[in-house]
């Protein structure tokens, strides 16, 4: 894939998670786990080969985590960003605007439908202003504000088994993120 990507005069090669699936379809497919096991460890080998090749070949090779680490915002980040799904129906990210059943590190879970509205019959601003649209931005704005406020109190040790100690209180101290982000790997870095 890197040396088509060459091919192809590609500057940035980002791989991807088989993320958005639904009940059985690309079951099975995610590069993601909840433990460390060996394919994780010769995913984790591929990619280090394929990120060398990109260095020689002058093209970036990206990937997600393969393990989950909550972080306080998805990279969907509602409180800038709106999902237009392809018959107008507006979210706060694709999984929300693709509801149904998926699966999250093995296990099955339900992606609740969270729309905010549908263009153009709703107009933007009307959207963006509604009081679902306000309580995603609010609370992933709330544990942005309490993770930065616990991480700053923090402090770090040059024990790493200290330190994780640390990141978990950092975790510990946001507010629960809405039904349905919880069990998404996009807030996890995965």
């Amino acid at each position: 894939m890197v040396r088509l990507a060459a091919d192809l005069g590609v500057d940035v090669l980002q791989l991807k998670q088989a993320d958005v699936s639904r009940g059985e379809a690309g079951s099975g497919f995610a590069l993601f786990h909840h433990r460390d096991d060996k394919q994780l460890h010769q995913l984790r080998r591929a990619v280090r080969r394929a990120r060398r090749l990109g260095e020689k070949l002058g093209i970036e090779v990206t990937q997600p985590r393969f393990q989950p680490e909550e972080t306080p915002v998805c990279g969907q980040d509602p409180r800038t960003a709106l999902f237009v799904r392809y018959d107008g129906v507006v979210a706060p990210c694709i999984n929300l605007a693709v509801a149904g059943p998926s699966s999250f590190l093995g296990e099955p879970v339900e992606f609740p439908a969270v729309h905010y509205g549908r263009l153009p019959e709703d107009s933007l601003d009307e959207i963006w202003d509604s009081d679902l649209c306000l309580f995603y931005r609010e609370t992933f704005e709330e544990r942005e504000r309490a993770h930065d406020k616990a991480l700053a109190g923090e402090d770090f040790p040059p024990n790493l088994l200290a330190m994780q100690e640390a990141f978990n209180r950092v975790i510990a101290a946001m507010p629960q993120a809405p039904e349905g982000c919880r069990t998404c790997h996009y807030l996890y870095g995965l």
